[in-house]
């Protein structure tokens, strides 16, 4: 068996009906760990009415209040992942790459694929809030983001998302079939930029992402196209981040302008002038370090989950992991080192790393952002995955946990929301065992409370 996780699973029901009443709800005896960095406080009450904290600490409780006792439990904010995308399912039916991946075109031919991606989010919204991830920034896609973005709002049957739309890219292509010509906008073409800035400015995009700007045919055409695309989103309330994994490129980005960096830089370490440029500029940095593996995964057909992640899952991905192993039953070496360049060199993994904890020790923001929708970074499980592989590159569960909330409310542009103070929305997260001992106990959820309303019990 190539991949590992049990056959014999059912899937939890574990998503509520959302509680839209006005009953507050009264956490009490809770270790609670706020986001901030703070250490934790003990035994503290946290109040819960009208969809914000209204006390947190000493509280006292209102006589209708629902309690919650959390006694020997642990309260965190909802995680935000910063970095995914609903135009990919997680599986290898919507990543049709020949030679990476294996063809399933047979039984998932991907016009159907995009069609269920396009007309079901709601299943990946479900995977996220089971999971505690009550707030996604989708990176990069198909036009049709936007119209998941406004059915999203003001639901509760969907995590706060946001979305950049289509990418701005030094590529020509993302998946070698005319379905996927709308996923980006070719920056090396001058008509296709501006064809990319005038829809995105017209679907009032949440954000830009300028997409492997390592492969600009040079710095002079790359500063020329950021120059054009910052001037064009002057005054608009837009995030603009890069996808840069080479140095050079990333410290022009952030020179003109760009304010958040996803993927990790790993073709050299970072210097001096970088960190300084990074610092002055308020910059924040996605690492995303589980996409590598993942990709490298996808390639061989393993599947790193276990019953545990599986919970949180949607059913028809669910029924696609089941029968994984009958497409790669005839991969070979040859197959398996095809010379795809997506798989970045195994040796960058160190610089990745030492990249990140440069990175981290200077004081630079660093957020959570798992890629979630690449084959085999499933979406919901993933963002706990990448929470695992910044520890295992040397984070320490506090700067994790801060990563995942405070600082990707920073990424989202959004003040309401990554921390746990009073004023501040009510996303949660009831742990029945202690994330900063070891941060697998991300994954022991009790509840998630989305806006005060109890989404998981």
């Amino acid at each position: 068996m190539k991949h590992f996780f049990l056959y014999t699973f059912f899937l939890f029901s574990v998503l509520c009906i959302a509680q839209t009443d006005t009953m507050p709800l009264a956490i009490i005896n809770a270790t609670v760990i706020d986001g901030t960095g703070n250490s934790p406080q003990s035994n503290a009450t946290i109040i819960i009415k009208n969809q914000k904290i209204e006390c947190i600490g000493q509280c006292s409780i209102p006589k209708n209040a629902k309690i919650i006792n959390a006694k020997s439990k642990y309260v965190i904010p909802g995680l935000i992942d910063s970095h995914v995308h609903y135009s990919t399912n997680g599986w290898i039916d919507s990543f049709p790459i020949p030679g990476f991946v294996p063809d399933v075109s047979a039984n998932y031919p991907y016009e159907e694929v995009l069609k269920n991606l396009k007309n079901n989010p709601k299943r990946f919204h479900r995977a996220y809030l089971c999971s505690g991830v009550t707030t996604v920034f989708d990176t990069g896609g198909y036009p049709w983001l936007f119209d998941i973005r406004n059915e999203a709002k003001d639901s509760f049957e969907s995590p706060r998302y946001y979305t950049t739309g289509p990418l701005l890219s030094f590529e020509k292509q993302i998946f070698p079939t005319p379905l996927a010509d709308e996923f980006l906008y070719n920056i090396n073409d001058e008509k296709s930029l501006s064809d990319g800035i005038d829809f995105l400015i017209k679907m009032e995009t949440d954000g830009v992402n300028l997409h492997n700007i390592h492969n600009a045919p040079n710095l002079k055409i790359l500063e020329d196209r950021i120059r054009f695309v910052i001037e064009q989103f002057k005054n608009k309330k837009v995030r603009l981040m890069a996808f840069s994994k080479g140095l050079e490129e990333a410290k022009l980005a952030i020179k003109l302008g760009v304010k958040i960096l996803i993927y990790s830089i790993d073709e050299e370490l970072v210097d001096q002038e970088f960190l300084n440029l990074a610092i002055e500029n308020d910059i924040i940095y996605v690492p995303t370090l589980g996409v590598s593996d993942a990709l490298v995964n996808a390639q061989n057909g393993y599947i790193p989950y276990d019953f545990k992640d599986l919970e949180c899952i949607d059913e028809p991905t669910l029924e696609k992991i089941k029968v994984t192993d009958q497409y790669y039953e005839e991969i070979t070496d040859a197959t398996q080192n095809s010379g795809t360049n997506i798989i970045p060199n195994p040796e960058l993994a160190s610089v990745r790393n030492k990249n990140l904890l440069r990175i981290s020790k200077s004081g630079i923001r660093i957020a959570m952002g798992s890629s979630a929708g690449v084959p085999f970074l499933i979406h919901g499980p993933s963002s706990h995955n990448e929470m695992i592989e910044m520890v295992k590159a040397g984070l320490t569960p506090m700067e994790v946990i801060v990563a995942s909330t405070k600082n990707g409310a920073h990424v989202i542009g959004n003040k309401e929301i990554g921390v746990l103070k009073k004023g501040k929305m009510a996303d949660l997260i009831i742990l029945n065992k202690n994330p900063l001992e070891n941060i697998n106990n991300i994954k022991e959820i009790s509840m998630v409370i989305y806006a005060g309303n109890i989404i998981r019990e």
